[in-house]
């Protein structure tokens, strides 16, 4: 039964103009899910190579990256991004309002932040990472680490993305929390290498 208030025909036989509209829908569709697959196996790859360059057994499937801001000091706010093979878990990033620190200490920003999304972990919201990336040096991953010894979480891989030198973007450090040496890495064509 039609909800259309008139007669409705359905052409099996398209030609000309038409037949070109849907010819190019098709090619757009199939074009679209290529490019969709291509970015899965893409997304897949790099969690192997970030196996590879961390010394993991297995590859990680899942990625939470924290990430602090404030406005001189004040109005401190941590961002929680989360990665897995498919690439963003959207429904999974978090903001949290941090208070009763110090204005400016990063550290103790980064300590609240973990601990309070781990402990909600613990309460079954998503699933923890097999790596969390923190915006920062040794200072901000022993905070991390602190934040987890906390809640007597020790199977998490803690790593801190350093700044390369005089800050520039694509000359990183990786500080991994089980180590003493950085891992000296450069960012080539959306791939992390290390140098």
């Amino acid at each position: 039964m039609s909800h259309a208030k008139h007669p409705l025909i359905i052409a099996h036989k398209v030609k000309d103009e038409r037949l070109k509209w849907l010819q190019m829908a098709a090619n757009n569709a199939k074009n679209a899910l290529l490019t969709h697959l291509a970015s899965k196996q893409n997304m897949a790859a790099r969690f192997v190579s970030l196996q590879q360059l961390l010394g993991c057994e297995a590859a990680p499937q899942r990625l939470e990256c924290f990430d602090i801001s404030h406005t001189q000091g004040e109005q401190t706010v941590a961002a929680c991004v989360v990665f897995d093979s498919e690439g963003a878990v959207k429904s999974a990033y978090r903001r949290f309002n941090i208070t009763g620190i110090t204005g400016g200490d990063d550290c103790a920003a980064i300590h609240q932040a973990v601990f309070r999304r781990f402990k909600r972990l613990q309460q079954g919201e998503h699933e923890a990472p097999d790596i969390v990336f923190i915006d920062g040096s040794t200072i901000q991953v022993r905070a991390a680490q602190k934040a987890l010894a906390e809640l007597a979480i020790n199977n998490v891989m803690i790593v801190g993305v350093a700044k390369g030198e005089q800050r520039k973007s694509g000359r990183e450090k990786l500080i991994i929390g089980s180590q003493n040496q950085p891992i000296e890495i450069t960012m080539s064509a959306g791939n992390v290498v290390p140098r």
